[in-house]
């Protein structure tokens, strides 16, 4: 199943992933993949990641409501203002970003998690 995450907030959010990957991101790319660009209804759910998630214990997810409402972190990065399926932290860039300020979730020893964003 992978990760899911669960819009439990009253307007559309959008989100973003990050997770250690260093066989895909390593060297210049800091050990970190980015995927992103997921828009959620109100109490609707999305599948950010459709793999075993226990490869990692720590996650990292970025999400901003239209009512302007954000679940942040101190991670900050630079991420395409449009959908994209992989990008390694500090590597690429784009003249249309926006900045993602990730928040880390532990997803203990668990193949599939459900990450729920709450108002």
């Amino acid at each position: 199943m992978g990760l899911r995450i669960f819009n439990q907030h009253s307007a559309e959010i959008s989100t973003a992933i990050m997770f250690y990957n260093p066989d895909t991101c390593g060297g210049e790319g800091q050990d970190f993949e980015m995927m992103g660009w997921w828009n959620i209804a109100p109490g609707g759910s999305a599948l950010v990641y459709a793999n075993d998630v226990d490869f990692n214990r720590n996650w990292f997810a970025f999400a901003v409501a239209r009512d302007g409402r954000r679940w942040t972190g101190p991670w900050r990065h630079s991420l395409p203002s449009t959908s994209f399926a992989m990008r390694c932290w500090g590597l690429g860039s784009t003249s249309d970003t926006v900045t993602g300020e990730f928040f880390k979730f532990d997803v203990g020893d668990n193949e599939d998690y459900n990450l729920r964003l709450t108002t």
